[in-house]
């Protein structure tokens, strides 16, 4: 779910500062590959959830802070901006940041409440913009 609201955004804004290699799939296939391999691995070998979670959080949470900024950025930038721009900008980095801060909840802890609440959050507003 939170790639097709990353997916929606990049497709929305027309995202290009990314270079090829951050394309949405490349990007899918990194966490994916984290999960197995700094994740699992980890957990398997040291029967510790606590540092599977570390491991595989920290560079997940990086790249996600890393898109998240680049694409505040980006949008920051507006050619004409109206009040409809404006609002839709914040809209869309509140959404960004939503999304990027679902792997430092992970390290934090199982706290569901507080982790759809911040899904939630990101898709509320990826309705408000499409509403708007």
């Amino acid at each position: 779910m939170r790639l097709c609201s990353l997916l929606f955004l990049y497709r929305e804004y027309d995202i290009n500062f990314l270079k090829a290699h951050w394309s949405v799939f490349n990007i899918a296939l990194y966490v994916v590959g984290c999960f197995l391999v700094l994740f699992l691995l980890p957990y398997f070998v040291t029967d510790s959830l606590f540092l599977g979670r570390i491991f595989f959080a920290v560079p997940v949470a990086s790249i996600c802070l890393y898109i998240s900024w680049a694409f505040y950025k980006r949008i920051s930038r507006a050619k004409n901006p109206n009040k409809f721009f404006l609002r839709r900008n914040k809209l869309s980095s509140i959404s960004i940041a939503c999304i990027a801060w679902l792997p430092i909840l992970t390290v934090i802890g199982d706290y569901q409440w507080l982790t759809f609440t911040i899904v939630n959050i990101s898709f509320f507003t990826i309705t408000a913009i499409e509403i708007d």
